[in-house]
């Protein structure tokens, strides 16, 4: 595992990779400036949080389930 950066179409992810997808601690960050911080599990958000544009949460996620603010 290390950590890397990985640009796609529709968006970035800085963090740790494990077999070419994010796998630990890490920010994925879409074009439009909405970003999720925290714990992704085989390339899925697992434990963190979901920001809109100007920073306000919109989102938690708790072992891969996601729940509205």
């Amino acid at each position: 595992m290390g950590e890397k950066t990985i640009d796609w179409k529709d968006g970035t992810y800085t963090g740790e990779v494990s077999n070419g997808v994010p796998n630990g601690q890490g920010t994925y960050t879409d074009p439009d400036g909405r970003k999720y911080v925290g714990e992704f599990k085989d390339g899925n958000p697992w434990n963190g949080t979901e920001y809109d544009k100007d920073g306000k949460v919109t989102a938690t996620y708790s072992e891969g389930v996601r729940k509205e603010n």
